[in-house]
């Protein structure tokens, strides 16, 4: 029968049709689920470009070895073909690499697959490209073997950058994180110092709290503010107060020497001062301490509970003094005895020595925020940069005058040099997979060569 087309449908082969043949296979449909799907199209990507990283060395080696077994074999064999070495290699290279399952982790279009083979491209047509600048078609044996070696020298160079990844990473970071204009640096511009800081090395504590204590919620640090000052504040009360339940019943009791002593250290560098202001400084530390003395009863010990009652008393009396009619040498004279209570409570009780380690560098920073932020309260903003001759000149200025902006600035520049020390650990692994995918390229190429002339 002929339909309206002229084909005979009683005689399929006419139309070219084999009603017998079998048919098409369908395509699999992936069984792996929607979540294995995600989770395969991230770990098996990174999987297969970690094997293959280890693969290449010995898929390398394979090829060597089948390159000297087919010198010495009989032409016609199948170990004296050309394209035998590079099979071998392929052979190993795959054996060895995990082949992802899920079809996520297999497509082409995935970007961790795509991203390092378009590398991988990329390195290998540089390659390409320098050993045919070195040994252009035509050339002699001598410069072909020495233009394959800069080829491959190119294929390979990443790998060899890698191995200094860490080194040049940590140098990198740590001048971004350091003195100068890294982030120490601006830190420093924000709390501005004063000469007995730079000389007891509590700028350098003060300024390492200011960009890393985690303490805090939210980002790693503080800014030089009134904000920050409080927020310390809160967080040395709370965690002093969380000492009153386990010292209360102890009946340790805490000296009053070192307190003393570092009354006696403020009493050295008055002696020096002569003048008026010098009496009045010497007078008001001889005060504080006979202060202390009545309020012991004349004990130069009291109970371990009195001692952090008194210590926490000279911390807030130093919270937010500027604005007052006050003495600096009170102030001096409270931390000073704070200080000494710090020690004396600390040998009194471990548990009061574990916190009082926490809580020391944050009264540190607290100090120079408290210091810094009631002198830029005391001052215009602007001051003579207004006749700045230019637009930078003024901004300068400005942050120069302003520790908010130092202070950002420099959590900034901390946060950046951490990410930059931390990405130097994966320059090796990043530099080999951009090698290797490079040399599987230039292999992928020679293969489909010689097969194509076969």
């Amino acid at each position: 029968m002929m339909d309206e087309n002229g084909i005979t449908w009683d005689t399929p082969a006419a139309a070219g049709v084999q009603w017998d043949a079998p048919a098409p296979p369908r395509k699999k449909k992936d069984e792996h689920g929607l979540l294995q799907n995600i989770i395969g199209g991230i770990a098996e990507p990174i999987a297969s470009m970690a094997s293959g990283v280890v693969a290449y060395p010995v898929s390398r080696a394979a090829g060597l070895l089948a390159a000297m077994k087919g010198s010495v074999s009989a032409p016609g064999s199948p170990e004296g073909a050309p394209d035998f070495p590079l099979q071998q290699q392929a052979a190993v290279q795959d054996a060895l690499t995990y082949q992802p399952k899920t079809a996520a982790g297999a497509s082409p279009a995935n970007p961790l697959n795509l991203i390092p083979y378009m590398i991988g491209q990329g390195i290998n047509a540089v390659g390409n490209w320098t050993e045919k600048s070195v040994a252009p078609p035509g050339s002699g044996p001598v410069r072909e073997a020495v233009g394959h070696g800069v080829g491959e020298a190119t294929r390979l160079l990443p790998a060899f950058i890698g191995l200094e990844g860490p080194t040049a990473a940590a140098a990198t970071g740590a001048a971004v994180r350091g003195e100068g204009l890294g982030a120490a640096g601006f830190m420093r511009r924000a709390l501005t110092p004063d000469k007995a800081a730079r000389e007891t090395g509590r700028d350098v504590r003060a300024i390492d709290t200011a960009l890393n204590d985690t303490g805090a919620s939210g980002p790693a640090g503080y800014n030089v503010t009134r904000g920050a000052r409080d927020a310390l504040n809160e967080r040395i009360d709370n965690r002093m107060g969380e000492l009153d339940q386990s010292v209360a019943a102890s009946g340790a009791r805490a000296s009053l020497d070192p307190v003393q002593q570092r009354l006696m250290d403020e009493y050295a560098q008055a002696a020096d001062d002569w003048s008026l202001h010098g009496e009045a400084r010497r007078a008001a530390i001889e005060a504080q301490w006979n202060e202390i003395l009545r309020q012991s009863g004349g004990a130069h010990d009291i109970p371990l509970q009195e001692a952090l009652n008194v210590k926490r008393g000279f911390n807030r009396y130093t919270q937010d003094r500027y604005g007052e009619q006050f003495s600096p040498q009170d102030v001096a004279n409270a931390r000073a005895a704070q200080s000494g209570l710090a020690e004396s409570t600390s040998a009194a009780s471990p548990t009061v020595a574990a916190v009082n380690r926490e809580v020391a560098p944050l009264i540190n920073l607290r100090n120079m925020i408290e210091d810094r932020v009631g002198v830029t309260g005391n001052r215009p903003i602007v001051g003579f940069g207004a006749i700045a001759h230019s637009i930078p000149g003024v901004m300068t200025w400005l942050a120069e005058r302003m520790p908010l902006a130092n202070s950002l600035i420099a959590r900034g520049l901390n946060t950046a040099g951490k990410g930059i020390e931390a990405s130097g650990a994966a320059g090796l692994p990043l530099g080999m997979v951009m090698s290797q995918q490079a040399t599987e390229a230039k292999r992928r190429k020679l293969l489909a060569e010689l097969l194509g002339s076969q």
